[in-house]
């Protein structure tokens, strides 16, 4: 595992053309969970980076040299303040790149003016989220399968 250095990564506002870029990192990132290929599959739309959703809303990539290592997205989903997206490239999960997206993204939500937002976290991230001290308030229905439940996290900025 490749520790990254901070200082070699620029975090900027996604391109209107990355949107199917990033949407197949979301998938590749989530693929390395035991998932089904079938579920896999069933997650393509919900994990699909919409151009609307990059003119609309602070979409962020995280890049070195020129190569994209992860991204994130906020946006009010439901009239709820969210961390909507964050993934990293497998082979820098566990490197840094979640922690400095994650930092980032709160400080482009408190330029939103928010004071918190909410997260509908993958299962096996909830230790990521859990050590920036966001807390579990529930878990959510899946839109992607009906026997699906998600934990819903909520974040208090500092």
């Amino acid at each position: 595992m490749e520790k990254i250095n901070s200082g070699d990564i620029q975090i900027e506002a996604a391109k209107l053309d990355e949107g199917p870029f990033l949407s197949e990192l979301a998938l590749r990132s989530k693929s390395i969970w035991d998932y089904s290929e079938d579920y896999l599959k069933d997650c393509r739309q919900a994990l699909t980076v919409e151009v609307n959703t990059i003119v609309n809303w602070p979409v962020f990539v995280a890049r070195r040299a020129g190569r994209e290592l992860g991204f994130y997205s906020l946006m009010q989903v439901k009239g709820e303040p969210r961390l909507d997206n964050l993934w990293i490239e497998p082979q820098y999960i566990k490197c840094g790149v979640g922690s400095l997206l994650f930092k980032h993204s709160v400080d482009q939500a408190k330029k939103l003016g928010w004071t918190s937002f909410h997260i509908v976290a993958d299962c096996y991230a909830e230790k990521f989220y859990q050590k920036f001290g966001a807390v579990k308030v529930g878990m959510v229905q899946s839109k992607i399968r009906e026997d699906i439940r998600l934990p819903h996290y909520h974040y208090l900025f500092d």
